[in-house]
């Protein structure tokens, strides 16, 4: 080995045999330390006054990355409000955007998901151009827009899937337009808190993608608490993984493919979406699920005094006030991307 040069180390996930090399893993971690660093003054400028309205999402950035190793170009996101990680790992959004619409700037080239018309994260990509003509839409990743109703996001996904059932099934729609599919190829990535499970359209949506075999992953961040109020007293048997199992798809047979995985676990959760993306998209890439678990350091989803009492716990009473008087560091409104060589180069397809 060469004086000064470094040695060609890199994590391979178990299953799926992903190739993370240090520069992906270091880029990840320093994008999820952002939006982290984001969540945290968003919140807080919400609680000062100088922003009308923010969520945020705390405690997610670990599993996003992992389910945006799997996202390629032409694929649809149709997520909620808790998915900055994921547009920023996807390059669909930047931190100077995310504060624009933090405070509702009506520039469209600053906010270019609703020009401050929509409230934070409420992601959008762009599929006209300036002179109203489709855009390619395979030329880069697109997100439908942010819906707040919880749940409403549900029933799209599985319109945007079951479009591209039709593309591939079909030879009419692929010689009467392009640039909306690849031959069928686009997975939707959709997502849902674990509290908007108890929503009537969610189990809609999961028996009519399990129905007609469409290539959705859905992915149901579940960090145990929905709106400070536990599992327990919203979910049966206090989990949708357990309540999805009549649904697992068997040996034979239409259903869905379940997947359950700690959601701090980085290469898991890298490693599960490509099992659940990489496959032949007509037979078993149909329905699947990911429910990732555990993101328990997400305060948003607890109650102040549970927050207060668990700093006060672990800094002690000094430290806690000392943290609260101080103003947290300013955050670097850059691009993300900027530190995501590699983001272009996998987002790509083989």
């Amino acid at each position: 080995m060469k004086t000064g040069t470094r040695p060609d180390i890199a994590v391979t996930t178990p299953n799926a045999k992903l190739r993370l090399s240090a520069q992906d893993v270091i880029a990840d971690y320093r994008l999820a330390v952002r939006s982290r660093a984001a969540s945290e003054l968003s919140r807080r400028e919400v609680l000062v006054g100088n922003a009308p309205f923010g969520i945020s999402g705390e405690g997610k950035e670990v599993a996003q990355l992992g389910m945006a190793h799997a996202f390629r170009a032409g694929d649809w996101r149709s997520g909620y409000y808790r998915d900055q990680t994921f547009m920023f790992a996807v390059g669909l959004a930047d931190l100077s955007q995310y504060f624009a619409q933090l405070y509702a700037d009506p520039d469209v080239v600053r906010d270019p998901n609703s020009a401050g018309r929509q409230m934070l994260s409420h992601f959008a990509t762009r599929l006209l151009d300036e002179r109203g003509r489709w855009k390619d839409l395979l030329a880069a990743g697109q997100s439908a827009s942010e819906l707040s109703p919880v749940g409403a996001q549900m029933p799209r996904s599985v319109g945007l899937a079951w479009a591209s059932k039709l593309y591939r099934d079909s030879p009419a729609p692929r010689t009467v337009s392009r640039g909306f599919s690849n031959n069928g190829e686009e997975v939707c990535f959709a997502t849902i808190g674990n509290a908007g499970t108890s929503e009537g359209i969610f189990w809609e949506s999961l028996n009519a993608a399990g129905v007609l075999q469409i290539p959705l992953v859905i992915s149901v961040w579940d960090d145990g608490y929905g709106i400070s109020v536990p599992n327990e007293l919203q979910t049966t048997k206090g989990s949708i993984s357990a309540v999805l199992e009549g649904f697992r798809r068997e040996k034979s047979g239409t259903g869905l493919d379940l997947y359950t995985v700690k959601g701090h676990d980085y290469v898991a959760c890298c490693d599960v979406y490509q099992i659940a993306v990489e496959r032949d998209l007509v037979d078993v890439a149909a329905g699947d699920v990911v429910v990732p678990l555990d993101h328990r350091d997400d305060a948003a989803a607890r109650t102040l005094d549970e927050r207060l009492a668990r700093a006060l716990q672990v800094e002690g009473p000094s430290a806690f006030r000392d943290r609260v008087r101080s103003a947290p560091p300013d955050a670097r409104v850059d691009d993300p991307r900027g530190d995501r060589g590699h983001a272009d180069a996998r987002r790509a397809r083989a």
